[in-house]
């Protein structure tokens, strides 16, 4: 069944916030009574679940919601800081825009955030939605994503990079893609067995055109994308 929808995660998936995460929550680690992430404990810190991390931090779970409205009010004040984690994400956005009827973000970060940077980036024309999600709450958003459009599970495509990412899709019946740089790392979601392991955005336009191979006008534009994308990687190799 064709792929009807493209979901993409934000933050580490389309945002590269990495750093400014991990500095606003140090920043804030006093007042919340958690213990800060040192620098030298980030690559433990990636190879960990989202629940993992928040007993590493000896963070209680009832001071993650008020924890994630203050994080979210920091990062929009330093949102013209965010910079794009991947190349060509307009060329990529319209090559799935072609070959989908929907295109858009679920995240648990702000819809202004995520709009603002829609807007430097240049992708605002191919996103039809921006969706909030609480940090634990995906599957369920993701199954109310799929009603409101009037797909089924199995036509959406979810993108993320994280393990609680994979674990949502995979509760709802969508196929996910995880993609190896953004938080947690490339082992880390391997023991989750996502549907696809994805290196860069030309992979996953690919992965959209040959399974929605019937889109023939869309799928030749995304075989000109991926062809160019792969010339451009041999250069630089």
């Amino acid at each position: 069944m064709s792929y009807r929808c493209v979901c993409f995660d934000f933050d580490g998936t389309l945002a590269d916030t990495e750093g400014m995460v991990f500095r606003i929550f140090n920043e804030l680690a006093k007042k919340y009574h958690y213990t800060p992430i040192d620098v030298s404990q980030r690559a433990l810190i990636k190879d960990m679940s989202a629940q993992d991390v928040l007993r590493h931090m000896n963070l209680p779970f009832y001071q993650v919601f008020r924890l994630m409205i203050e994080g979210r009010k920091h990062m929009r004040n330093q949102q013209e800081d965010i910079v794009a984690i991947q190349e060509n994400l307009p060329e990529a956005f319209a090559a799935i825009a072609k070959l989908t009827d929907y295109c858009g973000i679920l995240t648990s970060n702000s819809e202004d955030t995520v709009r603002n940077f829609l807007w430097i980036h240049q992708l605002t024309p191919y996103v039809d939605f921006v969706e909030g999600a609480a940090l634990f709450s995906k599957k369920r958003k993701l199954l109310k994503l799929c009603r409101k459009l009037r797909i089924s599970p199995s036509q959406m495509l979810y993108v993320g990079d994280e393990t609680r990412d994979v674990r949502a899709c995979k509760e709802a019946g969508i196929d996910v893609a995880a993609v190896d740089w953004g938080y947690n790392t490339k082992r880390a979601l391997a023991q989750c067995s996502p549907t696809y392991e994805v290196s860069d955005m030309a992979t996953l336009v690919q992965i959209v055109a040959y399974r929605n191979q019937n889109e023939e006008a869309g799928s030749a534009k995304a075989r000109r994308y991926i062809r160019r994308m792969r010339k451009k990687q041999q250069r630089i190799n």
